[in-house]
């Protein structure tokens, strides 16, 4: 059975690794799924991960080569602050 992380809400995002964070995505969807599918379904362990599998066959997996150091530098390089004054 794979290890669960146990993380805090006052944790920032950069520390998570990304075992962490993949983990942390599939339980934000397991409780999507199961918020979107209240009623009681006789095996809902099994149409989770039915559902879960249909997600990742819509979407995917996101796979980059590039280290999360780097892909969090290019994220923060590419925003543009602008120093124009507003006027209302």
């Amino acid at each position: 059975m794979k290890k669960t992380a146990i993380l805090s809400p006052d944790q920032p995002i950069q520390t998570l690794t990304v075992s962490e964070l993949e983990d942390l995505i599939q339980r934000i969807v397991r409780n999507v799924i199961e918020e979107e599918y209240p009623t009681p379904i006789k095996n809902r362990a099994g149409a989770v991960k039915l559902l879960e599998g249909k997600l990742i066959k819509t979407f995917g997996t996101w796979a980059d080569p590039r280290s999360p150091e780097i892909i969090i530098s290019e994220i923060y390089s590419s925003r543009t602050v602008s120093n124009r004054e507003i006027c209302l």
